[in-house]
Protein backbone atom coordinates (compact mmCIF):
# COMPACT_ATOMS: atom_id res chain seq x y z
CA UNK A 1 0.00 0.00 0.00
CA UNK A 2 1.17 3.52 -0.71
CA UNK A 3 0.12 7.17 -0.60
CA UNK A 4 0.20 9.67 -3.47
CA UNK A 5 1.23 13.17 -2.42
CA UNK A 6 0.33 15.94 -4.88
CA UNK A 7 1.69 19.47 -4.54
CA UNK A 8 -1.30 21.61 -5.49
CA UNK A 9 -0.23 24.53 -7.68
CA UNK A 10 -2.78 26.71 -9.48
CA UNK A 11 -1.32 26.68 -12.97
CA UNK A 12 -1.93 25.44 -16.48
CA UNK A 13 0.16 22.30 -16.15
CA UNK A 14 -0.14 19.05 -14.26
CA UNK A 15 0.54 19.22 -10.53
CA UNK A 16 3.80 17.56 -9.42
CA UNK A 17 3.38 14.45 -7.28
CA UNK A 18 5.29 11.58 -5.69
CA UNK A 19 4.52 8.26 -4.00
CA UNK A 20 5.36 7.25 -0.41
CA UNK A 21 4.84 3.97 1.40
CA UNK A 22 2.22 3.96 4.15
CA UNK A 23 4.97 3.60 6.74
CA UNK A 24 6.95 6.56 5.37
CA UNK A 25 3.87 8.78 5.23
CA UNK A 26 2.81 7.77 8.74
CA UNK A 27 6.00 9.30 10.16
CA UNK A 28 5.00 12.69 8.76
CA UNK A 29 1.32 12.25 9.65
CA UNK A 30 2.20 11.79 13.33
CA UNK A 31 3.48 15.37 13.37
CA UNK A 32 0.19 16.78 12.05
CA UNK A 33 -2.57 18.01 14.37
CA UNK A 34 -5.96 17.67 12.65
CA UNK A 35 -9.25 18.37 14.42
CA UNK A 36 -12.75 17.01 13.84
CA UNK A 37 -14.20 17.32 10.34
CA UNK A 38 -17.36 19.44 10.15
CA UNK A 39 -19.61 21.07 7.56
CA UNK A 40 -18.07 24.39 6.38
CA UNK A 41 -19.42 27.54 8.03
CA UNK A 42 -18.63 31.24 7.86
CA UNK A 43 -16.03 30.71 10.60
CA UNK A 44 -14.32 27.79 8.84
CA UNK A 45 -10.99 28.03 7.08
CA UNK A 46 -11.70 28.26 3.31
CA UNK A 47 -10.48 25.84 0.69
CA UNK A 48 -7.72 27.84 -1.03
CA UNK A 49 -8.78 29.35 -4.35
CA UNK A 50 -5.66 31.34 -5.17
CA UNK A 51 -2.86 31.40 -7.71
CA UNK A 52 0.29 29.47 -6.93
CA UNK A 53 0.68 27.06 -4.03
CA UNK A 54 -2.58 25.87 -2.46
CA UNK A 55 -1.47 23.03 -0.17
CA UNK A 56 -1.00 19.30 -0.67
CA UNK A 57 -3.43 16.55 -1.63
CA UNK A 58 -3.23 13.07 -0.11
CA UNK A 59 -4.67 10.01 -1.88
CA UNK A 60 -4.42 6.36 -0.84
CA UNK A 61 -3.10 4.06 -3.57
CA UNK A 62 -3.39 0.29 -3.97
CA UNK A 63 -5.48 -2.46 -5.55
CA UNK A 64 -7.43 -3.05 -2.34
CA UNK A 65 -8.94 0.41 -2.53
CA UNK A 66 -12.08 0.68 -4.64
CA UNK A 67 -12.36 4.01 -6.43
CA UNK A 68 -15.54 4.92 -4.58
CA UNK A 69 -13.90 4.18 -1.22
CA UNK A 70 -10.78 6.30 -1.67
CA UNK A 71 -10.86 9.48 0.41
CA UNK A 72 -8.85 12.38 -0.98
CA UNK A 73 -7.68 14.80 1.70
CA UNK A 74 -6.38 18.29 0.98
CA UNK A 75 -4.11 19.89 3.58
CA UNK A 76 -3.01 23.45 4.20
CA UNK A 77 -0.97 24.57 7.20
CA UNK A 78 -4.17 25.54 9.04
CA UNK A 79 -6.92 23.23 7.73
CA UNK A 80 -7.82 19.84 6.25
CA UNK A 81 -10.53 19.19 3.66
CA UNK A 82 -12.20 15.87 2.77
CA UNK A 83 -15.63 14.76 1.47
CA UNK A 84 -16.92 18.34 1.48
CA UNK A 85 -16.01 18.76 5.17
CA UNK A 86 -13.33 20.89 6.83
CA UNK A 87 -11.26 20.57 10.00
CA UNK A 88 -8.91 22.96 11.76
CA UNK A 89 -5.31 21.82 11.57
CA UNK A 90 -1.82 22.78 12.64
CA UNK A 91 0.90 21.29 10.50
CA UNK A 92 4.19 21.94 8.77
CA UNK A 93 4.20 20.22 5.38
CA UNK A 94 7.66 21.52 4.39
CA UNK A 95 9.49 18.37 5.59
CA UNK A 96 7.02 16.13 3.72
CA UNK A 97 7.49 18.12 0.51
CA UNK A 98 11.18 18.96 0.53
CA UNK A 99 12.42 15.64 1.93
CA UNK A 100 10.92 13.98 -1.15
CA UNK A 101 11.46 16.45 -4.01
CA UNK A 102 13.83 14.04 -5.76
CA UNK A 103 10.92 11.61 -6.18
CA UNK A 104 9.14 14.04 -8.55
CA UNK A 105 9.79 13.18 -12.19
CA UNK A 106 10.10 15.53 -15.13
CA UNK A 107 11.63 18.58 -13.44
CA UNK A 108 13.87 20.46 -15.88
CA UNK A 109 15.77 22.24 -13.11
CA UNK A 110 15.18 20.89 -9.56
CA UNK A 111 17.11 23.76 -7.94
CA UNK A 112 14.97 26.46 -9.58
CA UNK A 113 11.80 24.47 -8.95
CA UNK A 114 12.64 24.21 -5.24
CA UNK A 115 13.37 27.94 -4.96
CA UNK A 116 10.13 28.96 -6.68
CA UNK A 117 8.12 26.46 -4.63
CA UNK A 118 9.60 27.79 -1.37
CA UNK A 119 8.64 31.33 -2.41
CA UNK A 120 5.11 30.26 -3.36
CA UNK A 121 4.57 28.44 -0.05
CA UNK A 122 5.83 31.44 1.93
CA UNK A 123 3.53 33.79 0.00
CA UNK A 124 0.53 31.52 0.59
CA UNK A 125 1.14 31.34 4.34
CA UNK A 126 1.73 35.10 4.63
CA UNK A 127 -1.53 35.92 2.82
CA UNK A 128 -3.68 33.16 4.30
CA UNK A 129 -5.17 35.37 7.04
CA UNK A 130 -6.33 37.85 4.38
CA UNK A 131 -7.90 35.01 2.37
CA UNK A 132 -9.70 33.83 5.51
CA UNK A 133 -11.13 37.28 6.23
CA UNK A 134 -12.38 37.69 2.66
CA UNK A 135 -13.99 34.26 2.82
CA UNK A 136 -16.00 35.29 5.88
CA UNK A 137 -17.08 38.55 4.24
CA UNK A 138 -18.38 36.88 1.08
CA UNK A 139 -19.51 33.55 2.58
CA UNK A 140 -23.23 34.26 2.14
CA UNK A 141 -22.85 35.68 -1.37
CA UNK A 142 -22.71 33.74 -4.61
CA UNK A 143 -19.76 34.23 -6.92
CA UNK A 144 -22.02 35.85 -9.49
CA UNK A 145 -22.91 38.49 -6.89
CA UNK A 146 -19.22 39.07 -6.20
CA UNK A 147 -18.05 39.34 -9.82
CA UNK A 148 -19.40 41.72 -12.44
CA UNK A 149 -22.67 40.54 -14.03
CA UNK A 150 -22.12 38.03 -16.85
CA UNK A 151 -24.67 39.08 -19.46
CA UNK A 152 -23.25 37.44 -22.56
CA UNK A 153 -21.52 34.20 -23.53
CA UNK A 154 -17.82 34.38 -24.35
CA UNK A 155 -18.53 32.81 -27.76
CA UNK A 156 -21.41 31.11 -29.56
CA UNK A 157 -20.37 27.59 -28.52
CA UNK A 158 -19.70 28.17 -24.83
CA UNK A 159 -22.12 27.98 -21.91
CA UNK A 160 -22.67 30.79 -19.43
CA UNK A 161 -20.01 30.31 -16.70
CA UNK A 162 -21.31 28.40 -13.68
CA UNK A 163 -18.79 29.81 -11.19
CA UNK A 164 -20.61 28.60 -8.08
CA UNK A 165 -20.48 25.00 -9.30
CA UNK A 166 -16.80 25.27 -10.23
CA UNK A 167 -15.88 26.56 -6.78
CA UNK A 168 -17.29 23.85 -4.52
CA UNK A 169 -14.97 21.64 -2.46
CA UNK A 170 -15.79 18.64 -4.65
CA UNK A 171 -14.24 20.14 -7.79
CA UNK A 172 -11.85 22.91 -6.69
CA UNK A 173 -8.90 20.55 -6.45
CA UNK A 174 -9.09 19.93 -10.20
CA UNK A 175 -9.48 23.54 -11.28
CA UNK A 176 -6.78 25.56 -12.95
CA UNK A 177 -6.68 28.61 -15.17
CA UNK A 178 -6.51 26.53 -18.36
CA UNK A 179 -9.65 24.55 -17.45
CA UNK A 180 -11.96 27.53 -17.65
CA UNK A 181 -11.18 27.88 -21.36
CA UNK A 182 -11.46 24.22 -22.33
CA UNK A 183 -13.80 22.39 -20.01
CA UNK A 184 -16.84 23.03 -22.21
CA UNK A 185 -15.05 21.30 -25.11
CA UNK A 186 -13.89 18.15 -23.34
CA UNK A 187 -15.88 17.97 -20.10
CA UNK A 188 -12.57 17.08 -18.46
CA UNK A 189 -9.74 18.82 -16.65
CA UNK A 190 -7.36 18.62 -19.60
CA UNK A 191 -3.78 19.70 -20.01
CA UNK A 192 -2.79 21.71 -23.12
CA UNK A 193 -3.14 19.52 -26.20
CA UNK A 194 -4.49 16.49 -24.35
CA UNK A 195 -8.02 16.88 -25.70
CA UNK A 196 -6.79 16.66 -29.30
CA UNK A 197 -4.01 14.11 -28.84
CA UNK A 198 -1.21 16.68 -28.99
CA UNK A 199 -0.32 17.13 -25.33
CA UNK A 200 2.76 19.27 -24.68
CA UNK A 201 6.06 17.57 -23.83
CA UNK A 202 8.34 20.61 -23.70
CA UNK A 203 8.01 23.69 -21.47
CA UNK A 204 11.26 25.44 -22.35
CA UNK A 205 10.11 27.28 -25.48
CA UNK A 206 6.99 28.31 -27.41
CA UNK A 207 8.60 26.92 -30.58
CA UNK A 208 11.00 24.13 -29.54
CA UNK A 209 11.24 22.52 -32.99
CA UNK A 210 11.61 18.88 -33.94
CA UNK A 211 9.25 16.39 -32.32
CA UNK A 212 8.85 18.55 -29.21
CA UNK A 213 5.43 20.05 -28.53
CA UNK A 214 5.14 23.27 -26.53
CA UNK A 215 2.36 24.31 -24.17
CA UNK A 216 1.37 26.99 -26.70
CA UNK A 217 1.14 24.46 -29.54
CA UNK A 218 -0.98 22.17 -27.38
CA UNK A 219 -3.36 25.00 -26.49
CA UNK A 220 -3.72 26.00 -30.16
CA UNK A 221 -4.38 22.37 -31.04
CA UNK A 222 -7.25 22.39 -28.54
CA UNK A 223 -8.84 25.32 -30.33
CA UNK A 224 -7.41 28.41 -28.66
CA UNK A 225 -6.09 31.17 -30.91
CA UNK A 226 -2.41 32.08 -30.85
CA UNK A 227 -1.54 35.76 -30.84
CA UNK A 228 1.69 37.67 -31.24
CA UNK A 229 3.17 39.29 -28.13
Amino acid sequence: MSVKITINLFSGVKNPSFILSDAAYEKYLQQFEIGKFKKPTKQSKPYPAVLGFRGITIEQQGSRNKAEDVVTTHLTHDAAFANGLVADATLDFNPLIFDNLEKIRGMDNPRIFRKKLEQSIEEFINKRELYNRNYAIYFDKTLLEFYRPLKYKACYCSPVPDLDNWNTLAVQGGNNCYNYGTNYRTDTYAQPGEATGNKYNDMNSCNPGGAAKSVKAGAISDGLIGVAY
